[in-house]
């Protein structure tokens, strides 16, 4: 990834979609309650997100290597 691209990847993140996703779950909190539940749903909206927008072997392969990254950035 080009510097401009992380950059605008960046960008995006920050101001389009952490804004969304946290009066979602702040919404799904008030509605639902459950910590757990209100991650759960996150999580299966990304995934079909995912799959919307690389589709099934895309979406498999950009888990796997969020995976990884994880693995390796966090703490045991």
């Amino acid at each position: 990834m080009s510097g401009d691209t992380h950059e605008a990847a960046k960008r995006i993140s920050n101001e389009v979609f952490l804004p969304a996703l946290q009066r979602a779950a702040g919404e799904a909190q008030k509605l639902y309650g459950s910590p757990g539940d209100t991650l759960s749903g996150a999580m299966n909206a990304f995934g079909e997100m995912l799959l919307t927008l690389a589709g099934k072997r895309g979406a498999v392969a950009l888990l796997r290597g969020l995976a990884d990254h994880l693995e390796q950035k966090a703490p045991d």
